[in-house]
């Protein structure tokens, strides 16, 4: 019974978990073209899609292209024991710019190539009492590592001025 759902094959899962995390960001250079900005933008506007392997594990699209961080690394130490289960976990991101070219190009100078850098950690412990599978455990430290990525990604281009984000290119909608 234990093999079975601690591989997934029985989905059981009956617990109570408590998390603790802090998180970092560093965010090094953005640099942008020489478009001409754009008008009406807010940072609420702003799109984040994060990304752990080739899983989107989270996408909040809104009118400009997105900001995407990508897990490059997640360390969820032991989490294979049935009943009680506490492990240390870390993940480090690296935020991006999806590079979605300026609509109506006319040439490959026409296309938007901004330059985001920096690196997101996040380092946790957790503790699990209860039913539940491996698969479940690791699946709350990835929602903590998406919520804590997403949240740093909104704070600091909620910092910056709007003008900044109005070089962004905006995402065509389809007609409702």
């Amino acid at each position: 019974m234990t093999v079975l759902r601690e591989t997934g094959v029985l989905d059981l899962n009956l617990y109570k978990s408590d998390a603790n995390s802090s998180s970092d960001a560093t965010w090094t250079s953005v640099t942008f073209d020489n478009s001409k900005p754009k008008s009406k933008t807010k940072n609420t506007d702003l799109s984040i899609v994060v990304l752990f392997e080739k899983d989107t594990l989270y996408k909040e699209i809104n009118k400009l292209s997105p900001i995407v961080v990508t897990i490059d690394s997640l360390n969820t130490g032991w989490l294979w024991m049935p009943l009680y289960k506490t492990a240390s976990f870390s993940a480090v991101g690296t935020p991006g710019f999806d590079n979605i070219p300026v609509k109506n190009a006319k040439s490959s100078s026409d296309v938007f190539e901004p330059r985001l850098s920096g690196r997101l950690m996040i380092t946790g412990k957790v503790i699990i009492k209860g039913f539940c599978s491996h698969r479940e455990a690791i699946n709350l430290i990835k929602g903590l590592v998406v919520q804590n990525f997403a949240a740093e990604s909104k704070k600091y281009f909620a910092s910056v001025s709007p003008e900044y984000l109005r070089r962004l290119p905006t995402i065509k909608m389809a007609n409702k």
